[in-house]
């Protein structure tokens, strides 16, 4: 699975979806996504505790949409 990132111009507002164009973004929350990177999720694999509350969510949602820190969010993203 993978999922993509998207900031909210340079707020520490973030979303994180399944689309990598991210067509289900809630602009009604920030007009200005900027993709940031994607995260390639192994489903066998262990995930960091955030991470997997934000793939449940994805899940159900579509999307995970919070606050959080770039270094969070870096660490993470493959920047490509």
């Amino acid at each position: 699975m993978k999922v993509y990132i998207f900031r909210c111009g340079t707020t520490l507002l973030w979303c994180v979806t399944e689309d990598s164009r991210g067509a289900n973004l809630p602009y009604e929350k920030c007009t200005d996504w900027k993709y940031f990177g994607r995260i390639e999720v192994d489903p066998n694999g262990i995930l960091h505790d955030d991470l997997d509350g934000i793939i449940a969510e994805i899940e159900e949602n579509g999307f995970w949409i919070g606050g959080g820190s770039k270094n969070q969010f870096s660490e993470w993203a493959e920047k490509n």
